[in-house]
Parts: C-alpha cells; sequence; structure tokens
C-alpha cells in the first residue's frame, strides 16, 4: 500500500466521504422533525388565531378609563 502525505487531497476524500455519510443521516432525521414541528406551529397559530377573532367581538373600552380621561378636559362651573 503505498503512503500518501497528509497534505494530499487524495488522503482525506475517504475520511470525506464517511464524514458527509454521517451528516446526511442526521439531516434528514432533522429534516423529519422540522416538518413535524413546523405542522404543530402552523394548528397552534390556526387555533389561537380563531380563538383571538371570537374574542374581538366581546372586546370594548374601559368606561371608568375613559371617564377619567375626559374629566381634566371638562369645563368646570
Amino acid at each position: 500500500m503505498p503512503t500518501v502525505s497528509a497534505k494530499s487531497a487524495t488522503a482525506w476524500n475517504p475520511r470525506y466521504k464517511s464524514a458527509m455519510g454521517e451528516i446526511e443521516k442526521h439531516t434528514e432525521k432533522w429534516r423529519g422533525s422540522l416538518d413535524v414541528l413546523l405542522v404543530f406551529i402552523g394548528l397552534f397559530s390556526a387555533i389561537v388565531t380563531a380563538f383571538l377573532v371570537e374574542s374581538l367581538g366581546s372586546l370594548k373600552p374601559d368606561e371608568a378609563a375613559q371617564t377619567n380621561k375626559l374629566l381634566p378636559t371638562s369645563p368646570r362651573s
């Protein structure tokens, strides 16, 4: 078996291919997990939006705060 200098590109090719194989395995696993996470986030935001839209109709301004805001500007007798 011929010896190859560590600075040679051919010495690093087998290690590079091995490392890339491991990285690709992890990448595929992460990609699958990310798909599930994105679906969960989409469903969660849709549910929260539905509740917010329904509750917006029942919101009304605080009448006491509006009165306190208008009192200093009313003319005094």
